[in-house]
């Protein structure tokens, strides 16, 4: 699914993906990748999907750069020579990010890169 151009969820619900059942979104090494706009729509449906889960187990892990991409001019470079260049990073941070998803909450978040980076399981707040 290109996350920028097509609706991840319909692709899953017409592979027969129920949204009552538990589910781990695992969401590795993508926000990098998208448009903000992207990487905030996908959250808030994903949202809406732990929200129709006949359970509080569903999560969401995914990982993320923190006020700017913390690669060097020349990886930058490279990645953006493939045509996927580095477009999303959290200005302000994780929990300052979560704010504009008031219904999930972060269970667990783990900072590295000398706090420039992170990943995070969240989940509906209980």
């Amino acid at each position: 699914v290109d996350f920028n151009r097509q609706s991840w969820l319909e692709c899953l619900i017409k592979h027969g993906f129920d949204v009552t059942k538990n589910t781990c979104f695992l969401w590795e090494g993508v926000t990098y990748y998208l448009e903000p706009e992207s990487v905030h729509e996908f959250i808030q449906q994903v949202q809406g999907c732990l929200q129709e889960s006949t359970t509080e187990k569903s999560i969401l892990i995914f990982d993320y750069f923190v006020g700017g991409i913390p690669m060097s001019k020349s990886v930058k470079k490279l990645v953006a020579s493939v045509g996927e260049p580095f477009r999303f990073s959290m200005e302000n941070g994780l929990f300052e990010f979560m704010k504009k998803v008031p219904k999930l909450e972060v269970r667990e978040h783990i900072s590295y890169n000398f706090g420039r980076a992170g990943c995070a399981s969240v989940g509906l707040k209980r």
